[in-house]
């Protein structure tokens, strides 16, 4: 059994068909280049969109405006710190206002 052709082998002619179909590697080049610069490009935006959204959660959640408990706290505590007051009578323990303790400990006292 003869596989030959007028023009040479079977394989040789196979050969001769697949040389024009082979990958086009520029144009491979350049679709991988575009697709990685547009996934950087992505990429970047939606960080700047996540940070951005983060910095606005921030800003409304924990700067804004302290809440009206925290304010009364914070006076609350000032009042303690200023004031004298019995921590406990029994012993004979008293609070004194924070300026005086302050002056009391510097002297030595």
């Amino acid at each position: 059994m003869d596989d030959s052709t007028p023009g040479g082998s079977a394989v040789e002619e196979t050969r001769r068909e697949d040389e024009g179909t082979g990958p086009n590697v520029p144009a491979t080049v350049v679709v991988g280049v575009v697709g990685a610069l547009l996934l950087f490009l992505v990429v970047v935006l939606l960080q700047a969109l996540y940070f951005r959204a983060e910095e606005r959660e921030r800003r409304t959640k924990v700067v804004a405006v302290p809440s009206e408990e925290l304010t009364q706290l914070g006076s609350e505590q000032e009042a303690l710190l200023g004031s004298y007051r019995w921590i406990d009578r029994g012993a004979g323990v008293v609070g004194i206002p924070i300026e005086r303790a302050m002056e009391l400990e510097a002297a030595g006292r």
